[in-house]
């Protein structure tokens, strides 16, 4: 192995470990080169540690939907605010499966808005 084979090779590597897998692949279209995957928090970051692989499209895709979810609270989020945000989450993914059910989806995000309604309605009652 010559020293680009190593450097491909090393870098390769560092990528799988970023992903967290030997054997990654988009959850959407099944792309497989590491460089072009990623990690993608379906509820965010700062809701929840969860997380699937996509490629770099379907990852922008899934964030670009991610910014018509509901503002978050000033506040640390509660516990049913996560689970609602990883509920709209997973129905942002779903809509990029086709086909897809589009009452399922609907269902999905509806019970993750409600969710995150009431997670924030008691932290404010919390706050009273």
């Amino acid at each position: 192995m010559d020293h680009r084979e190593y450097e491909r090779e090393r870098r390769k590597q560092a990528r799988l470990e970023l992903l967290r897998s030997n054997n990654p692949s988009c959850i959407i279209c099944r792309e497989k080169h590491p460089r072009v995957l990623h990690l993608h928090h379906p509820g965010g970051r700062k809701y929840t540690d969860e997380t699937v692989i996509l490629c770099s499209n379907h990852h922008g895709i899934a964030e670009e939907l991610q910014i018509d979810h509901p503002p978050g609270t000033t506040g640390p989020p509660s516990e049913l605010e996560c689970q609602g945000r990883l509920l709209l989450g997973i129905g942002d993914l779903l809509s990029l499966i086709k086909p897809s059910p589009p009452e399922l989806i609907d269902l999905i995000r509806q019970s993750g808005l409600q969710l995150i309604e009431g997670g924030q309605l008691s932290l404010d009652s919390d706050e009273v």
